[in-house]
């Protein structure tokens, strides 16, 4: 695989990455405004988003990339005895960083709306639950029979 198509894959992932960002963003809205039409939608994106980069992942690791950050291991610049990497990657890979830094922040954000949208539906159906148990008869007395 050449250099560019080599860069072209880890930009689609960063690329990937920022859709799911903000589909996880607009997935707040919808579990905020307790749409449910809309949270399915969100959900759906994000699960398209998340196969679309295990795909791509997938993709990125049988092209030779080195470490976990998908790096090419030709990409640095070995003039000394401390490799550095070009440019072009130093300043793609950070983005990378912020983007993995705001989707972590935002799955936390996630789960804490989904805890309470749980702990609001566990509220409301306890809230609808008939009263049959408190106020049910245990059994008819044994005087009021007829025999």
């Amino acid at each position: 695989m050449d250099t560019f198509s080599q860069f072209e894959l880890v930009e689609r992932r960063l690329d990937l990455m920022r859709r799911l960002a903000d589909a996880l963003q607009n997935g707040h809205a919808a579990l905020v405004g307790e749409n449910p039409i809309a949270v399915l939608t969100c959900a759906a994106q994000q699960e398209e988003l998340c196969r679309q980069l295990v795909d791509l992942n997938a993709g990125v690791l049988s092209a030779g990339f080195a470490s976990r950050v998908c790096l090419p291991k030709h990409f640095t610049n070995t003039t000394s005895d401390n490799a550095t990497l070009n440019p072009r990657w130093e300043k793609l890979l950070a983005e990378i960083r912020q983007v993995e830094i705001r989707i972590r922040h935002l799955q936390r954000v996630h789960a804490a709306l989904l805890r309470r949208m749980r702990r609001t539906i566990a509220i409301m159906a306890h809230l609808l639950q008939p009263n049959q148990l408190t106020y049910a008869a245990a059994g008819r007395p044994a005087a009021l029979t007829r025999e």
